[in-house]
């Protein structure tokens, strides 16, 4: 029986296993690498995460709707508006019985009616089908519309699918015609990524104002929010289901509400409020999870973790959809391991108050595609709620929402992963991303692998974040969440792990991505378009990402010596993780604190890598051609550490645009009408002075002009460069007037305008179709887009459909506007009737200043005569006021003020009101009256406060109100229920002298009951700070419902319970405005009351930080005052745009005096006040001068790729060549390092600053326009000196150039090079000022050479010429690093050259007159005397050599072995002496010949003479033979030795001279390589020394040893010397002494020679003088011929009268000394015929 179960337990094992097999998924490979990057100048660290599966990896898309029955009618009536002409607007089933389609649509909109048309012929569309995909492009920022016929046979559910490949849109889909209202709507500020809109019968709730679902036709709108923009688009439609729901579910917690599979589930909920549900999952199936966003945005948040049944925004819940708009998720689930149900916990939250409605079904359309499905960017998109990564802390991070997948973010699976594209969010806001588009075929994507990344670390600028360790993510593993699945519907779920991989440089592969990146770079000077710039640049670095490179960038790297150590420095980095709750508080971490606190540097201590060295054992291990790989790795050490003086930083383009911006604005100011009394305050143009409106009579086109002149002088001159070619508006002339001319042609059009001033231009406003009337501040109305807007809550993104208009009045301007020049007509007439009624009027009597202007209407003066008498002066102010009562000296003292000298509280006289009574027909007891005025009803019995209190009258409330007693900021009636009868009322100036004090502050605005429409006039303010209400929210705000903006902070938008009545959501707790300061300050310690400034030092007093508004829906480049104070606001960095100013500006207050006129009498004019002309179109303008700005910016990054790429590219190839490939020198190559480009231009200042120095181009630099700049880098090293190496021990070194010395035309160094050069390669340069920053290295060679200059290269010889500038010394201070650079500047002027090399030098003075010296004074000076010495020496061995020639002549004296010595050592020693006079000339330098014959020969010829006479010793000594075979020995002895000797001097001279060869430079200048460095030329060089040495040694030891036993030899014998015996024995002696130590210290002297290579004369003059002047001075005094009679030489018998055996006895030597007597005896006798 055990049996039995036991075998059934395994057949069951086997099932499962082949189960297992069949539906688990197996992990082939999981690897971890890491990679960094630098990707438009943010440097991104990532973790990068593969794994291989067995399979390839699917994902479901769903049309998920709650299960309905729809109402299918016997005859089809939808309406079908996808045709065109009479075919748009039919019934789908063409019956009669069907109502005819409607054509239009009409709502209210912006204050007006607004009609849609379905058909409307001006607008064309495409159809789409159901179930089928389409590609689109979309250019120009353009609009695609779409319809499609919903498929009424069915009860149809739709979900359309927009998937984006490149660029960003957004999309509405609805029943009607386009207006964003209406329909469902894509995400305005996510617009780049993936969009699923499910649409379906149950959406048609009753708390939408319009249907979502329809039978009929869908109209799609497509809109491109970027130039261009790339999708694909479709539409999955299935029939919904319409099975029974279950009417009950099991309750799993009280607290959540269950959910029927296919049910309805509708809810309401307010700001932020949680409401949670559970689900249960009995079998395994495919969950749909539907929540679309009907009214307003919901979210929600899923856990299946019992101990986490609360999910929401906080919790990090297993699954978070809380994309903006709708949410969808479709998983495959299926029940716990043990059988139970699983159950999910599900939080819904509504972001703002809205109804909402959701639903979970298994019965939806459900279909597989592969994840790789569509393009990268959309693959990736669906990709997120996949994984999510388990750190080893118990943590996890996962990748639910895409704009918030950060630092863990799924990947396209591409095969080498890539993940910077699609974008990762942490880079979406970065406006060098913007419009990025990217392809890369090569980069193939792997169906069965999962990707993913972790970003390490980012540094932004200066601000860095470190978010993890590689270690603590290669321990982490991803958990996936039964999202993927396989081909059979399989899920993919489970932990997984992987490990780390190296990589290894594979320089065939590396030379690829070589080659590619050289093609994209070849195309950065094909565009300067911006976007498409940036691409390139993009595409570049994503090519620095890819294996081949990151391998062998990591292969230089470990050939690096590096250490890092932890220092203290004040930084802006951020030392904390995401899961740290200090990341939350830290300013450089959390970016939503940037509102209240800068990231400013602060004392950290950070780790520091330094590289400190090249590890050369790797390097002779791994790499070919070691020294120059050495010397490669030093300079890609050196471009590692400064690839940022490249950077742009990441502030430029907002500061930038910014500049131009507000040039652009503050220019506007000209278009201001000049205030005036008189024609002359209006200029010498010969304009008017209306002085109606006290405005001087501009015309529009001389405004335009202005402007333009305005413009084009303040904007700086590289911004407008492209816009000045693009539209060629250069002049041959330097007219000024001329170039505005042509300005104005290029940008003019056709344009309505009033007879003065903007009025009636076109202009643009900017507002949202979505907001309540009065709830914003008026929206701007401005002549292009750079209009500058009051920061307002409704810009901070509470509201969406922002739209922008351009309204003009062409059609109108000629014939239907005008004015009635007497008084203004009613509004309710036309033009016409207008005209008519105005001619029509009686003539009056009145004053005119133009026939184009209103005119005065002297009303008190009614009858012509007294109009027209010469006596008669009206006093004339503005606006029609007069005075016809005063003289004309008294007018002219009289005035009047534009602005108030104060306010006071004013409005209805003291009185008793009744209260309730708000309508005139309850206002009718006989104590009672109406106030038509105020609108009151008055208790009119009661005249002071007391009688009003004590009126009782039944359910009715008397108050007293008395406005006079309040102050002007808190002018308000209280008592009245929010009812106002109080004003603030101006006080009129009375004299100049008080106009002069008076005066109006900015803050106004926020006082306005035209703008603030809630608050009485001048009303104060209870404000308070911002905060951040709104989870993921990072822009601070207001609360948008409750209360409105300011630069001081927020303030209640209702004012009294009257303004709140029509307030309808009764949950909320209505904030009323304070209505004095007590009731202000009573709120909190945080709340301030704020009045209207009355004063200029009040006004001014308000100050804050401003800064950059970036809130999407604003218009760009507007600013806004945050919370900091000024210390914190000084502190910001450059890139935060943070300046500490006034907030409010003050205008003084202007005094008009009256002016005395004539009265005239005339008839009333209709006058027509516009007309078109050509005008300047300032929105093209702008248009045009933003694309030339961003143009210039694409040059600043066009240059910093080049910067960055060039000093690493080439290195690199270098290294990894030498290392992983063939070697050689075809790995080293050398050439100008292009640093980059700038674009100079005539009348501007700029500078290009590079690593060692900064081009700063003056004014007149440029001789016209602009012109474009290539700046580039030149190596020193290129012009470092090398000396040539001879076979001689020198006896001293010539005299060598400095390392990088320069030459002039005689060959003399003149000078040394400092440092690197540039090279300037441009057309149009004629000057500049170059400036090299100032090292040590300047001082130091300043002692040599005294003069400071610049070498100029000369392009044909190569050769540096000094310039001869004036060099001076310049601090600049460095805005990046705020320290100031010492600088050597010069001033460059006419240069003609399109391309100039130049070097900084140090020089001598006159340096042209300096003449070629090898050697310095004391070197010549030592060596002539040499010279000299060896003369006078040769000189005495010549007088010998002339003896012996007469001897043999005139006495037939037979030539003597000493003679043959004597002439050797005289050869040798006039030899020297002709060396050393030739040598000081410079002559015998690079001379081989002459050192063979001068320097090589002598010493063989020395070394021959002194043989002679240690081999005769020799022999001597040791000989036995006869005196006959003496001579033979010593013949014999004499020329072997000699053949031997000349033998190797043949040897060494011809081994040297034909193993010389050019260097082979294999390092491609990159090093010098010595000329003598040649391993044959080293080697014979080191072994004729040693001969040398060894031959000295030897002759030196002989002299000792033999010069010895001769000298000891006579003194043993005891002779009895005569004179000259004893002289021959003091010469042995000389000669054994002077030649032994000569020659022993001539081995010393030849070996220290080669070996230490001294360059002091003195130890060569020293050295000569002893190892050659004295042994041949020896020889030539022992050996002496000088005299006539001739002199006994040493070696004759008869004269060594002490070796004579008669006289002394050698005792034990006595042998010996028999056969020297005898051997000295048979060469007497022979001597005189001894022939050598």
């Amino acid at each position: 029986m055990r049996n039995k179960y036991s075998l059934l337990v395994l057949l069951l094992l086997y099932l499962l296993s082949n189960e297992l097999r069949v539906f688990g998924f197996n992990l082939q490979s999981g690897s971890i690498l890491e990679k960094q990057a630098n990707v438009l100048g943010v440097e991104l660290n990532y973790a990068l995460i593969d794994l291989e599966f067995d399979r390839e990896l699917y994902r479901y898309r769903s049309v998920s709707c709650p299960n309905y029955e729809c109402q299918q009618e016997a005859v089809d009536c939808s309406c079908d508006y996808t045709g065109t002409g009479d075919q748009c607007g039919i019934t789908a089933s063409n019956s009669s019985s069907c109502t005819p389609c409607p054509t239009e649509i009409n709502i209210a909109s912006d204050g007006s009616e607004l009609y849609l048309y379905f058909c409307n012929p001006d607008e064309t569309w495409e159809v789409v089908e159901r179930n089928k995909k389409y590609d689109f492009t979309i250019e120009d920022s353009g609009v695609l519309n779409l319809r499609y016929k919903a498929n009424s046979e069915i009860c149809e559910g739709i979900r359309v699918l927009l998937s984006p490949n490149q660029g960003k849109v957004t999309m509405n889909v609805s029943p009607y015609p386009y207006f964003s209202y209406f329909g469902r709507n894509s995400p305005s500020t996510d617009t780049a990524y993936s969009f699923e809109l499910n649409i379906c019968p149950t959406d048609n709730q009753e708390f939408l104002s319009a249907g979502q679902w329809t039978k009929s036709t869908y109209f799609i709108t497509i809109v491109a929010q970027s130039p261009m923009a790339q999708f694909s688009f479709e539409i999955l439609s299935s029939e919904v289901s319409n099975s029974t729901i279950a009417t009950s579910c099991p309750k799993v917690l009280n607290t959540h509400d269950c959910v029927v599979d296919g049910s309805l589930v509708q809810g309401e909920g307010a700001d932020e409020e949680m409401h949670y549900y559970t689900y249960s999952v009995n079998t395994p199936q495919v969950v749909a999870f539907g929540f679309p966003s009907l009214q307003e945005d919901i979210d929600f948040f899923i856990s299946d973790d019992p101990s986490k049944p609360f999910p929401n925004s906080l919790s990090n819940a297993k699954w978070d959809c809380s994309n903006e708009r709708d949410d969808y998720l479709t998983l495959k689930l299926s029940p716990l391991p043990n059988g139970d149900p699983l159950v999910l916990y599900i939080g819904v939250s509504t972001f703002y108050r809205s109804n909402y409605s959701f639903t979970i079904t298994t019965q939806g359309y459900n279909e597989l595609i592969s994840i790789t499905d569509g393009s990268p960017q959309a693959s990736a998109y669906n990709l997120v709620q996949t994984t999510r990564l388990l750190l080893p802390s118990g943590d996890s991070i996962g990748c639910n929402v895409w704009s918030r997948c950060n630092p863990f973010s799924v990947e396209y699976p591409f095969t080498q992963i890539l993940p910077i594209w699609p974008l990762p969010s942490i880079l979406s806001q970065d406006k060098r991303f913007y419009g990025i588009t990217y392809e890369d075929n090569a980069n193939q994507p792997q169906k069965n692998h999962y990707k993913a990344a972790y970003l390490l670390s980012i540094r932004q600028g200066n601000k860095k974040t470190v978010n993890a360790d590689l270690s603590e993510i290669v321990n982490a593993k991803l958990q996936f969440l039964y999202k993927l699945v396989d081909q059979n519907g399989n899920a993919l779920s489970g932990d997984f792990g992987y490990t780390l991989t190296n990589l290894t440089c594979n320089y065939d592969g590396f030379l690829n991505v070589t080659e590619r990146l050289n093609k994209e770079e070849d195309t950065l000077f094909s565009t300067t378009d911006f976007i498409k710039l940036n691409s390139v640049v993009f595409k570049i670095n994503t090519l620095t990402l890819t294996d081949e490179w990151v391998s062998c960038q990591n292969q230089a790297s470990s050939l690096l010596n590096s250490n890092t150590t932890s220092v203290e420095k004040l930084t802006t980095f951020c030392p904390y993780s995401n899961s740290d709750p200090r990341f939350d508080l830290d300013p450089c971490c959390n970016s939503s604190l940037t509102f209240f606190h800068c990231c400013v540097p602060r004392l950290l201590s950070v780790d520091q890598t330094d590289f400190i060295g090249v590890r050369e054992d790797l390097v002779n291990d791994q790499c070919s051609s070691s020294e120059c790989t050495i010397s490669v790795l030093d300079e890609y050490q050196n471009s590692l550490s400064s690839t940022s003086d490249c950077d742009v930083p990441g502030f430029l383009p907002d500061q930038t645009n910014i500049e131009m911006i507000s040039i652009l604005r503050e220019c506007k100011g000209v278009l201001k009408s000049l205030p005036c009394n008189s024609d002359a305050d209006c200029g010498t143009n010969g304009y008017t002075c209306d002085l109606f409106s006290r405005l001087c009579l501009i015309p529009a086109q001389q405004q335009d002009r202005s402007y333009l002149e305005c413009v084009f002088e303040s904007l700086p001159k590289p911004y407008v460069f492209s816009i000045i070619y693009k539209h060629q508006l250069n002049t041959t002339t330097n007219n000024g007037e001329d170039f505005i001319d042509k300005v104005f042609e290029a940008f003019k059009h056709e344009d309505c305008t009033y007879f003065t001033g903007q009025s009636y231009r076109t202009f643009y406003k900017y507002y949202s179709q979505f907001t309540e009337e009065n709830r914003c501040y008026p929206y701007p109305k401005c002549m292009d887009l750079t209009c500058e807007t009051v920061h307002d809550v409704c810009y901070d993104g509470n509201y969406g459909g922002w739209v922008t208009a351009s309204v003009n009045y062409n059609d109108i301007c000629e014939d239907q506007i005008g004015f009635c020049n007497t008084a203004p007509c009613n509004v309710d007439l036309s033009v016409q009737e207008c005209k008519d009624q105005c001619e029509q009027a009686p003539d009056y009597c009145g004053y005119c200043s133009s026939n184009i202007t209103d005119c005065f209407v002297f009303d008190q003066i009614t009858s012509q005569a007294t109009c027209e008498n010469p006596n008669t002066n009206v006093c004339i102010f503005d606006n029609g006021y007069y005075d016809a009562t005063i003289d004309e000296a008294t007018c002219e003292q009289s005035g009047y003020c534009d602005k108030p000298c104060g306010y006071t509280c004013g409005g209805m006289a003291p009185t008793c009101i009744i209260r309730e009574i708000i309508a005139s027909e309850n206002c009718n007891q006989p104590q009672m009256a109406w106030d038509i005025d105020y609108q009151v009803c008055v208790y009119t019995n009661a005249t002071n406060e007391g009688e009003c209190l004590v009126v009782t009258m039944p359910d009715l409330t008397t108050v007293w109100v008395n406005c006079s007693i309040n102050p002007y900021d808190q002018c308000f009636s209280q008592g009245l229920d929010g009812w106002n009868v109080c004003a603030a009322e101006p006080i009129f100036c009375q004299s100049k002298e008080e106009c002069d004090q008076a005066g109006e502050c900015s803050d106004s605005y926020f006082f306005s009951k035209d703008l603030v429409s809630f608050y009485p006039e001048k009303h104060g303010k209870c404000v308070r700070g911002h905060f951040i209400w709104k989870t993921h929210w990072p822009i601070p705000t207001c609360n948008i419902d409750l209360e409105k903006d300011s630069p001081l902070g927020c303030y209640p938008y209702y004012f009294s319970p009257l303004d709140a009545a029509g307030y309808i959501l009764d949950s909320y707790n209505i904030t009323l405005a304070p209505l004095n300061e007590q009731e202000c300050t009573d709120q909190g310690s945080e709340y301030y009351w704020w009045v209207p400034s009355k004063s200029k030092s009040e006004c001014l007093s308000k100050q804050g930080c401003k800064i950059l508004d970036n809130n999407y829906f604003n218009l760009p480049y507007n600013f806004r005052f945050n919370q900091m104070t000024e210390e914190l606001c000084n502190s910001c960095g450059l890139d935060v745009f943070a300046q500490w100013e006034n907030m409010f500006e003050w205008t003084p207050a202007t005094w008009y005096p009256g002016i005395s006129v004539k009265p005239q009498w005339m008839s009333p004019k209709f006058v027509f006040s516009t007309t078109r002309q050509n005008l300047t179109n300032y929105q093209y303008l702008y248009e045009e001068l933003d694309d030339s700005v961003k143009t210039h910016i694409a040059d600043l990054y066009r240059s910093e790729s080049l910067c960055k790429m060039e000093r690493v590219e080439d290195n690199l190839k270098s290294i990894s060549c030498s290392c992983s490939g063939d070697g050689g020198s075809g790995c080293f190559s050398t050439s100008a390092l292009v640093l980059g480009e700038t674009k100079p231009c005539q009348g501007e200042e700029s500078s290009y600053q590079f690593n060692n120095g900064k081009i700063i181009f003056t004014r007149d630099s440029i001789t016209f326009a602009c012109t474009s700049a290539l700046i580039s880098q030149i190596s020193k090293q290129l012009y470092k000196s090398t000396a040539a190496q001879s076979l001689s021990s020198s006896f001293v070194s010539y005299r060598k150039p400095d390392n990088y010395g320069i030459l002039n035309g005689k060959g003399a160094i003149i000078g040394t090079i400092l440092s690197d050069g540039i090279k300037i390669s441009s057309q149009g340069i004629q000057s500049l000022t170059l400036c090299f920053i100032e090292t040590s290295e300047y001082s130091k060679q300043s002692k040599t050479y005294p003069v400071l200059d610049f070498a100029l290269e000369n392009t044909d010889t190569t050769e540096l010429v000094p310039m001869e500038l004036e060099i001076y010394h310049k601090t600049i201070r460095d805005n990046v690093t705020l320290t100031d650079v010492n600088y050597v500047c010069g001033d460059i002027t006419n240069n003609s050259q399109s391309s100039i090399n130049i070097f900084p030098v140090h020089r001598f003075d006159n340096w042209e007159d300096v003449n070629k010296e090898v050697f310095d004074k004391t070197a010549r000076g030592l060596l002539y005397t040499l010279a000299v010495i060896f003369l006078i020496t040769s000189l005495w061995g010549i007088i010998q050599m002339a003896v012996v020639l007469y001897r043999r002549k005139t006495l037939k004296e037979p030539l003597k072995l000493v003679h043959l010595l004597i002439i050797f050592v005289t050869l040798f020693i006039t030899i020297r002496a002709i060396y050393f006079f030739i040598l000081p000339s410079g002559s015998l330098s690079n001379n081989p010949v002459g050192d063979y014959i001068l320097v090589v020969l002598p010493t063989f010829i020395y070394f021959t003479s002194f043989t002679i006479i240690v081999v005769l010793w020799y022999i001597i000594i040791k000989a036995k033979a006869k005196t006959r075979d003496l001579l033979k020995q010593v013949t014999y002895v004499v020329l072997i030795i000699n053949i031997i000797l000349y033998l190797l001097f043949m040897i060494i001279v011809l081994v040297f001279h034909f193993t010389e060869q050019d260097p082979q430079d294999d390092c491609g200048g990159r090093i010098i390589i010595s000329v003598s460095s040649t391993t044959p030329q080293r080697v014979v060089s080191i072994v004729y020394a040693v001969i040398q040495a060894v031959i000295s040694l030897v002759i030196g030891a002989a002299f000792i040893y033999l010069g010895g036993s001769l000298y000891l030899a006579m003194r043993v014998k005891r002779v009895s010397e005569s004179s000259s015996t004893s002289d021959h024995h003091q010469k042995i002696f000389i000669i054994t002494f002077a030649c032994s130590v000569g020659f022993i210290l001539h081995c010393v002297f030849v070996l220290i020679l080669v070996g230490a290579e001294p360059s002091n004369v003195v130890f060569s003059f020293l050295g000569l003088i002893l190892t050659e002047i004295i042994p041949s001075l020896s020889i030539f005094y022992s050996y002496n011929q000088g005299n006539l009679s001739g002199i006994k030489q040493t070696t004759k018998v008869s004269n060594l009268q002490y070796v004579n055996s008669g006289q002394e006895s050698f005792n034990s030597q006595k042998q010996n000394s028999s056969f020297l007597n005898s051997s000295l005896s048979r060469d007497s006798q022979s001597s005189h015929s001894l022939n050598p």
